[in-house]
Formats: structure tokens, C-alpha cells, sequence
């Protein structure tokens, strides 16, 4: 029945697509994030439990925690922290505007900014990268200054669920989230002054990225953003002048990986598991 079985599915591949078989490889990666996501939820509360019992005290346990939930929660705590942040929302579709046709919310107006030509191509394929997002800078009729974040909802990564997507979409939020703080505080960019540095914008982006998702322990993420920045250093163009100025103001964090632990802790409750191990 084996054989046979085999042959059959040997058989059926053959007369698929490439559409089809790649429709049913990402089925098969989705069913097996999901049964590692599942698993990692049961096992969770007793894992963390013994992780803490070994002194691995952490803001934030990477799989076994939420990220969409964590996502959420650093939307609400960005909202209450700056004020002239007005919203953050997850979008299929980032908004595409210009100076002829601005973005318009809530009697604020976007703000465009004279930038040198040396620029030209920033932005450029925001929809098709891993950290896909945009600030929108804007200012109302009283010349007070203001900020509006999206988040692309289906990112261009290789995770199939979207739980998964949310350990890359939080760098990003994160990232966003250091345009509207600077904003607010006017230290690279300032709407009502017509003032955007932007290789010291995106370099303070990064380094506020790097320095909140090291402060809650999401190694994971910190580490694919900070291989990203690193790739762009022998760039000649403004992404190596941006990569430089983050290492210089930017010390790499050393972020415990209780991953490492795992061992110890499954002793602790007694319920050793191969198949959780393996979604590391």
C-alpha cells in the first residue's frame, strides 16, 4: 500500500503545474508553522515557567509568546507615548501620493520635503521588501506637525503564517515608530521647518529599532535587521551612508536566546520533546 501510495503521488506531481505544486509546497509550510505555533501554545506556559526558575527572566519569550499580540501592544504604547503620532494601521496597500495628490487625514495635510537627487530611489520597492511600511509626515492648518504609520499586512518573506510574519512586521513597526518619535521631537525631521535629513533619519529609524526589540529580548528580529544594515556598508550609494552612521552611533546587544536553555527547562518539567526543538 506504500509503494503504491508513493507511486500515486509520485504520479500526481508530475501532472501538476508549477503554479500547483508551488500552491501545495506553501500549504505544507503553512501546516507546519501552524502544527510548530500550536505546539509551542501548549507548551508555552510550563516552559516559561521553568525558563524563569533557571533565571532566564525575560519582557518577551520569542515562539512560545504572541507576536501578533506584541504587535498590538506596541501600536497601543506608541499611540499613548506620541502625541502627534495619529494613527498606526495595517494596510494591503501602501498609500502612494505626491505633491500633486497628498495624502489628507483628519484635517492634517502631507508634507513634502525638497531632497537631493542623490535620493532619487529612496523608497523604491517598499512593496516588494521583507520590512515593508511608510511614515506619512503631515501638518494641519496651524502648522502643527503630525505623523501617520502603515504597516504592508502581507509582507514578501518566506513564513506562510501570520503569526510568523509579525517577528519581521514588528522590526518594521518598530523602524516606523522612530520616524514619529522624531517627528514629534523635531530631531531630524521637522514638517512645519521643511527640514528632513534623511540619511540621519534612517539611521535614527534603525537604531530606535535596533535598540527596542533588543530591550524586549527579540533576538530573533534584532538579528535580521541588524544583518540587513550590515549588508548595506560597502554600499557607495545613501543605504552604505545610512549603514555606517547607525554602527557608529549603535553597540551591537548581546540578547539572551533562552533557546540555548531548552534542555535544562524541559528537565525541569519532565517532558522531553524532540519535535518542539526542531522549530528553532
Amino acid at each position: 500500500v506504500k509503494v503504491c501510495s508513493t507511486e500515486w503521488r509520485i504520479q500526481l506531481a508530475k501532472k501538476m503545474t508549477p503554479q500547483e505544486r508551488k500552491a501545495r509546497e506553501q500549504k505544507a509550510e503553512f501546516e507546519q508553522e501552524k502544527q510548530a505555533i500550536e505546539f509551542a501554545r501548549r507548551q508555552g506556559p510550563a516552559l516559561k515557567a521553568a525558563l524563569q526558575q533557571l533565571g532566564c527572566v525575560l519582557p518577551f519569550y520569542e515562539i512560545l509568546d504572541s507576536y501578533e499580540a506584541e504587535f498590538r501592544k506596541i501600536m497601543e504604547e506608541a499611540s499613548c507615548a506620541i502625541p502627534s503620532l495619529l494613527e498606526i494601521r495595517e494596510v494591503d496597500q501602501l498609500t502612494e501620493t505626491s505633491s500633486e495628490s497628498p495624502f489628507e487625514f483628519d484635517g492634517y495635510r502631507q508634507v513634502f520635503f525638497e531632497i537631493d537627487g542623490r535620493f532619487e530611489s529612496y523608497g523604491a520597492g517598499a512593496k516588494k521588501a521583507t520590512m515593508s511600511g511608510c511614515t506619512l509626515f503631515l501638518m494641519n492648518e496651524t502648522g502643527t506637525p503630525a505623523s501617520l504609520i502603515e504597516i504592508l499586512r502581507r509582507i514578501n518573506c518566506s513564513f506562510r503564517h501570520p503569526e510568523n510574519r509579525y517577528r519581521i512586521k514588528i522590526a518594521t513597526l518598530f523602524h516606523e515608530i522612530g520616524h514619529a518619535w522624531d517627528v514629534e521631537n523635531k530631531i531630524n525631521i521637522d514638517p512645519k521647518g521643511g527640514r528632513f535629513d534623511l540619511v540621519s533619519a534612517e539611521a535614527f529609524a534603525n537604531c530606535y529599532a535596533l535598540d527596542r526589540l533588543a530591550d524586549r529580548s527579540m533576538h530573533m528580529a534584532y538579528s535580521f535587521l541588524y544583518d540587513a544594515i550590515e549588508a548595506d556598508l560597502d554600499c557607495n550609494d545613501f543605504r552604505g551612508e545610512i549603514a555606517r552612521m547607525v554602527f557608529q552611533k549603535h553597540s551591537k546587544r548581546t540578547i539572551i536566546d533562552w533557546g540555548g536553555m531548552f534542555d535544562d527547562a524541559m528537565k525541569l518539567i519532565e517532558r522531553p520533546s524532540s519535535s518542539f526543538r526542531r522549530t528553532f
